[in-house]
């Protein structure tokens, strides 16, 4: 009877030991890594990760035949070739379906996605380094779906600053990277989220999260989603003060 008790309790031992190896919470980091369904406890709330969907095999295919514009970022102003987009200062609006390669960095500038086509606006982020001083650094106002692909081994980072300023009656966008529809963040590199004024990436349609790497440091949730949220991605470390909020 002893040895059998040993042996169960060294076998719990052990089971705790590689379960504490792979997934790492605490009230000031939180490193989660997930793939089909499960539940992850994060900063002792459980959150439902909803499994792998059909739908993802559309994804890639809805703006496959469409020309890539490019756009390049700097301190005071914006370049770009096409009329697809209009800048106002630092402030570009895409109001076209297609595929835009932005890169370089801005200290105050914001993407605005506002379109009514019945294609998706694909948008490939090659080292872009955005900040935004009084609102999100990324809008999508009006689109079918948006997707933001990070390139291969880069790094993108998006600010914003603890202070915004809305219209009268309003108060969105609130994130750092917000959208009214729905929104795919994928690829296979690294996004960097600082919220300094609310949450890092919200949502108010479907969330598909299906991102190699995924830094949140953030003052309120790291993710906020309304209809569905889906995570297959590598790893996401979240420093915030929740993981993810539903609507």
């Amino acid at each position: 009877m002893n040895k059998s008790v040993n042996i169960y309790l060294l076998s719990l031992l052990f089971f705790i030991f590689i379960l504490s190896s792979c997934t790492t919470t605490s009230s000031s980091e939180t490193v989660v890594s997930s793939t089909n369904t499960q539940n992850i406890e994060v900063n002792n709330e459980t959150e439902t990760i909803e499994e792998f969907s059909p739908k993802m095999d559309d994804l890639k295919l809805k703006t496959s035949n469409l020309e890539v514009e490019e756009i390049v970022f700097s301190s005071d102003s914006i370049s770009y070739s096409w009329d697809n987009a209009f800048v106002s200062g630092t402030t570009l609006t895409i109001t076209k379906a297609g595929n835009y390669y932005i890169s370089w960095t801005s200290s105050d500038a914001q993407i605005v996605v506002e379109t009514d086509d019945e294609e998706a606006v694909q948008i490939y982020l090659d080292d872009l380094t955005l900040s935004n001083q009084d609102s999100s650094v990324i809008y999508v106002k009006n689109s079918m779906q948006t997707i933001l692909n990070m390139v291969e081994w880069t790094v993108n980072t998006f600010t914003d600053s603890k202070n915004y300023s809305f219209d009268t009656n309003e108060d969105e966008p609130n994130a750092t990277i917000f959208s009214k529809d729905e929104l795919v963040i994928t690829w296979n590199w690294k996004l960097v989220v600082n919220a300094n004024y609310n949450d890092a990436i919200s949502s108010k349609d479907e969330l598909y999260i299906l991102s190699w790497d995924i830094v949140i440091n953030s003052i309120d949730d790291g993710i906020r989603w309304k209809d569905y949220l889906q995570i297959n991605g590598w790893t996401i470390y979240n420093f915030a003060r929740r993981f993810s909020e539903s609507r």
